[in-house]
């Protein structure tokens, strides 16, 4: 299980809405104040419930996902369109087109990607998904 501590920013009949703050590696370094690389963001994850009264908003919780539902996740968001990114790339170069035209191309694909994969954003929902637990 892969875990994010949280706070509960609003409840739902059957929907909890949780803040996590992201951290990427850099947030963690101790030279971050010197090269301003570090970065922390916060993000709301929306958490479906079945019973969302156990819950208070401020409370410090715990989402958890599984870790094949994390690979889907990182398959979907980055995998995937880096490998439709790449192959357009290639595919435009080997077939002589223009430089400006073979990147114009790979950036489309993309861009059409992650329209597409807006399209699904339901379908995902339900694919990718998080539980929640009160930390102990």
């Amino acid at each position: 299980m892969h875990c994010h501590q949280g706070t509960i920013e609003h409840i739902h009949p059957h929907k909890i809405d949780v803040k996590i703050v992201s951290a990427s590696a850099c947030a963690a370094c101790h030279a971050k104040s010197a090269c301003s690389m570090g970065d922390l963001r916060e993000k709301i994850i929306e958490v479906s419930v079945s019973d969302s009264s156990g819950y208070q908003v401020g409370e410090t919780v715990v989402l958890e996902m599984s870790v094949k539902t994390g690979f889907k996740a990182v398959f979907f968001a980055y995998f995937l369109p880096f490998l439709l990114l790449f192959s357009t790339f290639v595919t435009l170069y080997i077939l002589n087109i223009h430089e400006v035209v073979v990147a114009l191309g790979a950036l489309s694909v993309t861009i059409l990607y992650y329209f597409i994969l807006s399209r699904y954003k339901k379908y995902l929902e339900k694919q990718i998904v998080f539980s929640i637990q009160p930390k102990t």
